[in-house]
Formats: structure tokens, sequence, C-alpha cells
């Protein structure tokens, strides 16, 4: 017997617009890293000390906001082999140049330590030994999870395919975090929450590092952009703000409670679901003060450069020292505020001479565009795994009789 849903009641469609603040969220969640790789100062308060050491927190909002923006972007344009392809090489031309570039640098930095193979083909993530996947360049890593979670989208668009009604996605909702809260509390009931990082059963390596369990991020992702999808022209978008301060809040209250640091839950589930609904809440209501902010110009592009700040911050740390942020003299934000300029300029001049100009070349080489006589696609929603410019979004039908295409870099 099928569980009765409420009717939700249509309200006009919104014309053509931008959601840039899901672009602007990137920045902010690469900083979020930025700060787990810096000693907190000596002497400051625990809740700071604590939210900065937590700040690994924005590696699980890149996963989720990676399956909710490629959802949007594909779930209508995979359709033939020549889609795939498109889809193939755009993934390629997205993230791995500046990946490349980044591991050289790396290597430049710290010298040969083995495993380069492994490393060049972004594989490092499979690895049990946490000292393999940090190796070299330590953000990296995620690079190969964002690789397994591209080649998965098709699979899981298609599976997804006939499941849109509003039950079919809140079920599927519940029953994700039911598995990855189940995982979760099984790894601390067995006692693997306690194992050093380097154990190869650790919780760490298995609900942080893992490809196979950041499944449930995308998936999260996913869901949520269906759900914008049927929920973005009705009554129910009006709650957006609740989600876009409900998730914020809860992520900030999470991030500053020391027993929740380096705790099993804090490496995936307990963040993941607030992500969710930050990023569904900023789609439903980009109007908000919060929305408006994350869309500010000089935010958006900072967003799109946050691919590589996230790649080369740990490397711009290593280079100009990171006892520069232990000492406790009155220079200690100063230094702290000299550091992230610095690595933010390092990130734009990559961006703008690096990242870009690959993308380009690769997808003008390869045939990574639309091809001729397709249908048009669907406009962009937002960014990917790696930040893209101020995207716009899929005008209803009752709004507009033709799609344009929104031009992004490197987003498709």
């Amino acid at each position: 017997m099928g569980a009765a849903v409420p009717q939700l009641t249509r309200r006009p469609s919104r014309p053509p617009g931008h959601v840039s603040s899901l672009t602007g969220l990137r920045v902010f969640a690469a900083l979020a890293v930025y700060f787990s790789h810096v000693a907190p100062p000596a002497g400051a308060p625990v809740w700071l000390a604590t939210a900065m050491q937590a700040g690994y927190y924005g590696v699980t909002v890149f996963f989720v906001l990676s399956g909710f923006v490629l959802t949007l972007n594909y779930s209508h344009r995979l359709r033939s082999r020549q889609d795939l392809w498109s889809y193939t090489v755009a993934r390629i031309a997205r993230v791995y140049p500046l990946y490349l570039v980044c591991l050289l640098a790396a290597v430049a930095i710290y010298g040969y330590q083995g495993r380069l193979m492994q490393h060049l083909l972004a594989l490092q993530a499979w690895d049990p030994a946490v000292g393999v996947a940090y190796m070299y360049n330590g953000p990296g890593w995620s690079i190969g999870v964002e690789a397994f979670l591209y080649v998965l989208l098709p699979l899981l668009i298609l599976a997804l395919a006939r499941h849109s009604s509003m039950f079919s996605l809140l079920l599927g909702t519940v029953a994700v975090l039911v598995v990855m809260a189940g995982l979760t509390w099984w790894f601390i009931h067995v006692g693997r929450d306690q194992l050093p990082w380097d154990e190869a059963g650790s919780d760490h390596r298995w609900l942080y590092r893992s490809p196979l369990t950041r499944v449930g991020d995308f998936l999260l992702g996913i869901i949520a952009a269906k759900l914008y999808d049927r929920l973005r022209d009705h009554e129910l978008a009006r709650c957006g703000w609740l989600l876009i301060w409900g998730g914020a809040c809860s992520i900030a209250f999470i991030a500053t409670r020391p027993a929740m640091l380096f705790s099993a839950w804090s490496w995936d589930v307990a963040y993941a679901v607030p992500a969710a609904a930050l990023i569904l809440g900023l789609a439903l209501a980009p109007r908000d003060p919060a929305g408006l902010l994350l869309s500010a110009p000089a935010v958006v592009f900072l967003g799109e450069a946050s691919y590589a700040f996230y790649l080369s911050h740990k490397l711009t740390i290593e280079v100009m020292g990171e006892d520069a942020y232990d000492r406790v003299t009155a220079q200690t934000v100063t230094a702290t505020v000299w550091g992230v300029c610095v690595a933010m300029l390092v990130a734009v001049t990559l961006h703008l001479l690096i990242e870009r100009p690959a993308q380009t070349f690769l997808r003008d080489r390869l045939g990574g565009g639309r091809h001729p006589g397709a249908r048009p696609p669907r406009p962009r929603v937002g960014p990917d795994a790696a930040p893209s410019i101020a995207p716009t979004y899929t005008p209803h039908p009752a709004a507009t009789t033709a799609t344009t295409r929104a031009r992004t870099t490197g987003s498709s």
C-alpha cells in the first residue's frame, strides 16, 4: 500500500538565473581544509583550535557538492556513446592537468619517494597505508576518489532514473543515511575507531579515505539534486533558508565540539547530512543573505580558483614554513592572514595560467564539447568536483520554450 505524499503547490516558474553561491561555497570548503593543515596558535580558545583541526569536513562538502552538480548537469545528457565520451573528456580535462602539475611540483620539493606511478594514475586512495595515500601532495588522494565517483555517475543516474517521486527520494535518503550511520556504528562497536590511522582496518582508512564509502556522500548529492529539480518551482522552495542556516549551523556546531574531532562520526556522515542540506538550500533560496554573500563576484572568482587552492595549498605551506603559525606572538594573526593570501595568490595564478588553458586545450583536441546534431543540453547548475565559473540552472518548461547552454569553464 503506497504511502500518501502531500500534494505540492506549484508557484510561478523562476526565470533563468545563476546559482553562483554554489561556486562561492567552494572557497570556504577549501579554506576549511587549509586551516586543518595549519597548526592552531598556542593559547587559542579550545573551540577555535578544534574548528581549525576539524577542517577536514571540507572534503565531505566537496564530494556531496560533486554529486549534486554533476547530476543536474548530466542527468539528461548521457544518452549515447558520444555523450559518454564527451563526459569522460570533460572530467579528465577538469581535474587531471592541474593535479599532474601539483604532483610534479611535490616531487621537486620532497624528492622521489617511490610509488610515483600509483600517484600519476591517482590510485593512492585505494592503498591501505596512509603514508602512501598522503605521499607527495597530500590533498591529491581525494582526486582519485573523485575519479572513481565520476565513473559511477552514469550508472547511478541510470539506476535512479525511474525513482524521482518525492516518496522515492525521501526513502532513498533514509536508506543512504542508515547505511552510512550503520557502518560508522559498526566501526565504533568493534573498536576500530581506536586504531591508529596507519592501520589497514582503521575507521580513518575506511570512513574517510576509501573511495567505496564516499559513494554515500555522492548519493546524497545526487538525491539532493533530484529534490531540487522537483522543488525549485514549488512553494516548499521558500523553506530553502531553513536548510541553509540549519546546515551551516550544524557544521559549525560539530566542528567546534572537541568530542567530535577525529571521531568515526566526523570522518563522513556527521558532516555529509548538513552539507547536503546546505547545498540544497542554497540552490532553492539564491536570494537568502548567505546566498547573496556567496554570489558576490569576488567570492565567485575565488570559488573558481578553489580547486587550484585545494591542490596547491599544502605545498605553499611547506615552502613558506609551518613554524610561522606556531609562535605565540602579536604577529600570529598577521602571519596567518599572510599565509592565506600567498596560498590564494598561488592558486589564482595556477587557475589562470594552467588550469583554464589546459581544460580548453584538452576539450578542443579530444572532442569534449557537444557533438554536431546533438540535442541542446540542459544548462549547468553549479560547480562540480573541481570549481567552475558561475553556473546557471535550467528554467522550468513553463517559463521557457527553449533551453540555452550556459557556458562554464571546464564544468562538463
